[in-house]
C-alpha cells in the first residue's frame, strides 16, 4: 500500500472518530448546560486546543512515526475541533442576544484555546 493511501486511511479513520467525539461530547454538554450560550462548542474547542498542544508537544519530543501525527492531529483532532461551528454560533449570538454575548464567546474561546494549547505543551514537556 502506498504511503498516500495509508495517510488517507488514517485521516479518514481519525476524522471520523474525531467528528463522532465532537458531536456526542458537544451534545452531552449542551444537554447539561442549555442553549443560552454555546458551551458545548466552547468546551470542545478548548479541549481540542489542549489536546493539540499535548500531542504536538509529545510528537516533537519523542519523534514517533509520522503516521501517528497524521492520525492524531490532522485526523482525530481535525475532526474534533469545531471552529466552523464557533463562527456560526457567534454570528447567531449577534443576531439573537447582541454583540456583548458574541464578543464574550470570542474572548472566552480564544483565551481558553490559547491557555489549553499552552497547558498541553507544558504537560508534554514535563512528561
Amino acid at each position: 500500500m502506498s504511503d498516500n493511501v495509508t495517510r488517507s486511511l488514517l485521516l479518514f479513520l481519525g476524522g471520523g472518530l474525531g467528528a463522532n467525539l465532537r458531536f456526542w461530547f458537544g451534545q452531552w454538554i449542551h444537554t447539561h448546560s442549555g442553549d443560552r450560550f454555546p458551551w458545548g462548542t466552547l468546551v470542545v474547542n478548548a479541549t481540542g486546543c489542549l489536546a493539540i498542544g499535548l500531542v504536538m508537544g509529545l510528537t516533537i519530543k519523542s519523534h514517533p512515526h509520522p503516521h501517528w501525527r497524521v492520525f492524531l492531529v490532522a485526523g482525530l483532532l481535525g475532526g474534533y475541533t469545531t471552529f466552523s461551528a464557533f463562527a456560526y454560533e457567534t454570528l447567531d449570538l449577534v443576531t439573537r442576544r447582541g454583540w456583548s454575548s458574541a464578543m464574550g464567546n470570542v474572548v472566552l474561546s480564544v483565551a481558553a484555546g490559547l491557555i489549553g494549547a499552552w497547558l498541553g505543551l507544558m504537560i508534554a514537556r514535563a512528561l
